[in-house]
Formats: structure tokens, sequence, C-alpha cells
């Protein structure tokens, strides 16, 4: 996990008010297979991916 990724997860995790924790969150999150480093996390019924950039999208 890139640092820039790890700040959008973080603007994530308070934008949605998560119920999770900010660590349990981050371990929630897992590579895209064949996303050359996207990671997916699910907040709510939505699936976002973060690129290695930290550039978030549904």
């Amino acid at each position: 996990m890139t640092k820039e990724q790890e700040t959008a997860l973080r603007r994530v995790h308070e934008r949605h008010q998560v119920e999770a924790d900010f660590d349990t969150f981050k371990a929630s999150a897992s590579p895209l297979l064949g996303g050359d480093g996207c990671l997916m996390v699910q907040v709510g019924s939505m699936w976002l991916g973060i690129e290695t950039d930290g550039y978030t999208h549904s």
C-alpha cells in the first residue's frame, strides 16, 4: 500500500463515517486482480478502487 493509497483510505473512512476503526477498515482493502496496484475496498453497498497515486473511483 502506497502512502497516497493510505491517505485516500483515511479520507474515505472519514467521509463515509465507516463504523469500523481505521485499522480494521484498512485491513479490509484488497488488491484488484490485474489492477496494477489498485486496491478495492467496500463502503456500504459500493466498491471503491484506490489507485497507487491515491485517485479513488467507484
